[in-house]
């Protein structure tokens, strides 16, 4: 979810429930995966309150003060938010400048972050849905702004856990891996990083059924690709064998 610039519009209040029919937040429902959630939990008789960058511009830390405010007092009350979006900045670290990791951080991270706090302690929404990236499992140079709110979310799901901090929320994790959507089209690249290739992607209404699945079954994670999870865990016990190897697949400009 690229935010657009200028002065985000106000939230407007969410669309009636239907009697009896569920009602689920979907943050980042304009296209790809949010799209495709929104068309699945639709089919199966919920309300969808679908929020996008024409709502609430989640790089803009008060648009998303209000929104959270907003949902806080709103009915009918939620019974689940689900949260794919996203934005992505790429390069090298010494060719972005810090407003791209800034930009990265308030979307990726502190945007759902803010969320799920206003919601757990405000009303009676009770689960969430997450999604991650194979970039906070293994680090790939050029993905750091992108990699490093991912690797925060993960991180911070991870703490909330073990704290037991909102001991009556569920959490979905889920990891995706690559999607047909045009997200790589939309990341703002710096400098002279060119994006990889990813792995052979999977249609985005096949990831939305597979998580609407998951969280129906009650599950707490989700892992479509477990590749970048295991690359993480050897890049952790073994960094210097996997960091000779990363630079050996930079190229000669950036093998230092």
């Amino acid at each position: 979810m690229m935010p657009e610039a200028g002065t985000s519009p106000a939230p407007s209040a969410l669309a009636p429930a239907a009697p009896g029919q569920p009602n689920v937040l979907i943050v980042g429902a304009r296209g790809g995966l949010g799209r495709a959630l929104a068309d699945v939990y639709r089919e199966r008789g919920w309300t969808v309150q679908a929020v996008t960058r024409d709502r609430c511009d989640l790089a803009d830390p008060a648009a998303v003060a209000r929104l959270a405010s907003e949902l806080a007092g709103s009915e009918p009350p939620l019974e689940l938010c689900v949260f794919p979006a996203g934005m992505s900045e790429a390069g090298y670290a010494d060719e972005v400048p810090p407003a791209a990791f800034r930009r990265c951080l308030e979307v990726n991270f502190l945007a759902p972050v803010t969320l799920l706090s206003a919601l757990a302690t405000t009303t009676s929404c009770r689960r969430f849905v997450f999604v991650l990236s194979g970039a906070a499992d293994f680090l790939i140079p050029g993905l750091t702004p992108y990699a490093l709110s991912k690797r925060a979310l993960r991180d911070y799901i991870e703490i909330v856990r073990l704290e037991g901090s909102f001991p009556e929320c569920r959490i979905l994790v889920v990891r995706p891996g690559a999607i047909e959507t045009d997200f790589n089209r939309r990341t703002r690249v710096h400098g002279a990083y060119r994006l990889p290739q990813g792995s052979r992607p999977r249609s985005p209404r096949y990831v939305a059924e597979r998580i609407y699945r998951a969280e129906r079954a009650g599950r707490t994670s989700l892992v479509l690709s477990p590749l970048p999870i295991l690359l993480g865990r050897l890049q952790a016990l073994a960094p210097a064998l996997i960091g000779r190897l990363i630079r050996w697949r930079l190229g000669p400009g950036r093998r230092r």
